[in-house]
């Protein structure tokens, strides 16, 4: 049906990132070929909300259209709220997105991180990333992603958590690195850097990551002697562990969330006791290194 723009409720508008060369596109193609894919509405009293489609709304508003085909959903407001999500996901859009619907979903659902998790079918971890993407990110932040001057994934990994903990800083290292486009390893490197820095230097680094970026692979390539090469790897080593042992229990919080009367599987008790094992051997090592 053709619905008046005028009957629509924008409700959702938030939770959508325009991107301004699909935009250009979109309305090249309505021009030429008029609306091919309908937007997704439900029906209140006096209007209709708009579920799916806004990009193509604001195309057709463009190009002087008074109306856009619609389908209307028979169902209730969540549930469209969660086809809309699956939609977003399957087309692969953006995480941003992701995280302002789930956003909404939870809002209104009332229901904590593991039952929407298991709602969705996806971790509890999955869930908990995309919320905090919701919650902490700024307007800087957003334009920096739409503009692409900074991977989605290094500002839900590294930004975000950075914004957690000092959100000037953060805001001060995104405008750091404007125009200069680096990829998530690099935005990683800094963060690590920042989290075991002093206060000091830790203002330097977000004021000036580039120089702290080109120091580091300096020191990278400088042959060090066999002895400190050595140390660094197993150092490297050491804090590839670490973050495995976080991963492991993440997800062992997450399996026993979901499942909690479900016992271990006996090759789950195999690895662990192998995990044992290993860490034992390294264990006597470092005592005895201790004791010296």
């Amino acid at each position: 049906m053709q619905i008046e723009f005028h009957q629509l409720e924008l409700k959702y508008q938030d939770t959508r990132l325009f991107k301004l060369n699909y935009q250009e596109r979109l309305i090249t193609s309505l021009r030429r070929e008029g609306q091919k894919q309908p937007a997704l509405v439900i029906k209140k009293k006096d209007s209709f909300v708009l579920i799916d489609g806004y990009q193509r709304v604001a195309a057709l508003q463009q190009i002087g259209k008074d109306f856009v085909d619609a389908t209307v959903l028979e169902m209730s407001e969540i549930d469209a709220l969660l086809l809309s999500f699956r939609l977003a996901t399957h087309r692969g859009n953006n995480i941003l997105e992701e995280a302002w619907l789930l956003k909404e979903i939870c809002d209104q659902q009332q229901k904590n991180q593991s039952e929407i998790a298991k709602l969705l079918d996806r971790s509890v971890s999955w869930v908990s990333r995309r919320l905090s993407l919701a919650k902490y990110i700024t307007t800087a932040m957003k334009s920096a992603i739409v503009k692409e001057e900074i991977c989605i994934h290094a500002v839900m990994k590294y930004i975000v958590p950075l914004a957690r903990a000092n959100k000037t800083q953060a805001e001060l290292l995104l405008s750091a690195l404007t125009g200069h486009k680096l990829s998530e390893r690099q935005v990683c490197s800094l963060y690590s850097l920042w989290r075991t820095a002093k206060p000091k230097l830790r203002q330097k680094i977000v004021t000036d990551p580039l120089l702290y970026l080109k120091l580091e692979e300096e020191t990278k390539n400088k042959e060090a002697p066999p002895g400190e090469a050595q140390d660094r790897q197993i150092i490297q080593d050491f804090n590839i562990i670490a973050s495995i042992c976080w991963r492991l229990k993440k997800a062992i919080n997450e399996r026993n969330a979901l499942r909690p009367s479900l016992p271990w599987p006996s090759l789950l008790r195999f690895a662990w006791q192998e995990a044992q094992n290993s860490f034992s051997s390294i264990m006597e090592i470092i005592i005895l290194e201790q004791s010296k």
